[in-house]
């Protein structure tokens, strides 16, 4: 019997895909659950896949971005298969999910970091390495936030996380996280438009992140 634990739309980051996601990560890890493979293998696969993506984003060729998009899709399916084999395994630890987060931070940078040189190859516009940058470390900065808001205001932090969670039914999280990311990155490689995407990272992504955490973290801790 698969240790399933529900899902609930107000306690993951992007309820519209992560069900879809998960269930298909609980199928999977039923059918290895008596294998050798351990999640921590798993989650070193979805991180190297992840750095993989970032490579063929800024290879920058059309041929190299469809990859990029399959190869970020694996990554994504494999960030889920690894908790889903712990829960069925009953293995889950901190130095797991710990590895997790870590190996998601860095490789999220890859992918931004190749997204950034690839179109600046393709553009030579340098407007282009100043939004990428902008978009990254952004990034970086509103997850190492949310960790430390988490941390430190932790006798406080669920109960406002999960009033902001339930008025935004799409983005669930003060900030953008890889649920919300993956769409938008794999149409914009589909489509060949990732300097569209460095445009609205780098601009539109840094104003929403400091108007909703100045709302999470200011009007809410008054």
């Amino acid at each position: 019997m698969t240790d399933k634990k529900p899902i609930d739309p107000h306690d993951v980051d992007a309820a519209f895909l992560i069900p879809y996601y998960r269930n298909l990560s609980f199928i999977i890890a039923e059918k290895i659950k008596n294998t050798s493979i351990t999640p921590m293998q798993i989650t070193f696969i979805a991180h190297f896949l992840g750095f993989l993506s970032g490579f063929f984003f800024y290879l920058a060729e059309y041929r190299y971005l469809v990859i990029g998009v399959i190869v970020i899709f694996l990554s994504n399916l494999l960030d889920f298969l690894d908790g889903s084999l712990a829960r069925i395994r009953k293995e889950r630890t901190r130095l797991g999910g710990f590895t997790d987060y870590l190996g998601d931070a860095f490789k999220w940078t890859a992918m931004f970091l190749g997204i950034t040189l690839g179109v600046y190859k393709n553009t030579n516009d340098i407007r282009f390495l100043i939004l990428g940058f902008l978009a990254t470390t952004s990034y970086i900065l509103a997850r190492l936030a949310y960790e430390v808001y988490l941390r430190y205001f932790s006798e406080v932090a669920d109960d406002i996380i999960k009033t902001q969670k339930a008025k935004n039914k799409i983005i669930t999280q003060f900030f953008y996280d890889g649920q919300q990311l993956l769409p938008l990155i794999m149409i914009a490689a589909l489509i060949n438009k990732l300097n569209w995407l460095l445009i609205l990272f780098g601009i539109g992504y840094l104003f929403y992140e400091g108007m909703l955490s100045l709302e999470t973290f200011g009007v809410n801790l008054k």
